[in-house]
């Protein structure tokens, strides 16, 4: 993520030359977790949200081996896809504190103190058994949701250990269509661009946060 100043740079070229620059969200585009919202979690009270984002070491995709860049921190390094899903999920643009990163073996937490009494913790590695991306959230009534989009094609989800079905139109192959509506995105009030580097100045300031931390 860039300073200050440059991000200062970017919004105001961005506005002087009526540029559309935007910052590659694409779990903005993840329809499902709209779904999820509209129908398991709005106006409900979240207490806690737990993020599972590991990697399996030289993981084997698309006939590939998923390279990372080693000199970037894991949790900063997907901090863009978090905060994104957690706008979605929970409609929660502030954080109260970035508490201490903690790092153990291969592992990093991130702990997180949001508005609204809502506590949030990312726990990731790059050196795990299986690749996870899981979400728990619980809710004050404690009723527990859990979200595992591990799987590129698929969803699997569940409140309280009943399965939730989501429609397959929102599904189908994920990952591919989540970037297609990315780069395929219109221009549209800047209200409704969530990705747009004009209103993103929330991110930028907790993503620098995290990098003071590390």
């Amino acid at each position: 993520v860039a300073d200050k100043s440059e991000i200062k740079k970017m919004i105001y070229y961005s506005k002087k030359n009526l540029n559309y620059l935007s910052i590659s969200m694409q779990y903005l585009y993840a329809f499902y977790f709209y779904f999820i919202n509209e129908k398991f979690i709005n106006k409900k009270k979240v207490e806690k949200i737990f993020f599972n984002w590991s990697d399996k070491k030289k993981e084997k995709r698309y006939g590939f081996i998923k390279k990372h860049d080693y000199k970037v921190e894991q949790i900063y390094d997907i901090f863009y896809h978090v905060y994104s899903i957690i706008l979605i999920l929970t409609k929660i643009r502030n954080f109260k504190k970035i508490c201490k990163i903690t790092k153990f073996q291969n592992t990093s937490l991130l702990q997180i103190e949001a508005k609204k009494k809502t506590f949030i913790e990312i726990k990731c590695s790059r050196n795990d058994t299986a690749r996870k991306r899981i979400i728990e959230i619980l809710f004050k009534n404690k009723s527990r949701l859990t979200i595992n989009f591990s799987n590129d094609e698929k969803v699997i989800c569940n409140i309280d250990k009943k399965i939730i079905k989501i429609p397959s139109y929102l599904l189908s192959k994920t990952l591919k269509y989540q970037l297609y509506f990315f780069l395929k995105q219109k221009k549209l009030n800047n209200k409704d661009e969530l990705n747009n580097i004009k209103n993103l100045n929330n991110f930028f300031k907790y993503a620098n946060l995290i990098k003071k931390n590390l």
